[in-house]
């Protein structure tokens, strides 16, 4: 796994992250590096900063997850699900036939995170790899339908 801190480090992978998105389907328009970095800017503010978690699979990128950190005054802090506002971009890429491999990982990822107090995520689009994360976190995401959802998670 790593973990992608720069706009520029997306950028760099724009080409992996594409084709990830490309192999998902209609919806990848929305997903691509582009919409993603502009998502992450639009939501990066003064504190703020890209937190992306990215695992590959012998070069190939087989799964991502954008996120924005926000340190809080208390030294804990939330990482965002990095979105537009709307459902068409928010999106775990993830390849379905490695998510039983992915979803710890990537568990392990928000967990390595020091000062983590929770995970929102505005949108959760049914049917989709992000719903299918939440709910392996525990998290059931129907719930929330009109507001934001918090995971919280915890070390076993």
């Amino acid at each position: 796994m790593r973990l992608l801190t720069s706009p520029g480090e997306i950028a760099g992978l724009a080409g992996r992250w594409n084709a990830l998105a490309g192999s998902l389907g209609a919806m990848a328009i929305f997903w691509d590096a582009e919409a993603t970095l502009a998502n992450l800017m639009t939501r990066t503010e003064r504190r703020a900063s890209p937190h992306v978690l990215t695992v590959f699979d012998d070069g190939a990128m087989i799964a991502a997850a954008p996120l924005v950190w926000t340190p809080g005054w208390t030294g804990l802090g939330v990482l965002h699900w990095a979105d537009s506002g709307t459902p068409l971009y928010t999106g775990l890429l993830c390849r379905p036939d490695r998510e039983a491999q992915v979803f710890p990982l990537l568990a392990e990822g928000l967990l390595a995170r020091p000062g983590l107090r929770k995970v929102k995520v505005n949108y959760v689009p049914d049917e989709s790899a992000l719903a299918r994360f939440c709910h392996a976190l525990g998290a059931d995401p129907a719930i929330q339908r009109r507001r934001p959802a918090s995971i919280f998670l915890q070390a076993q």
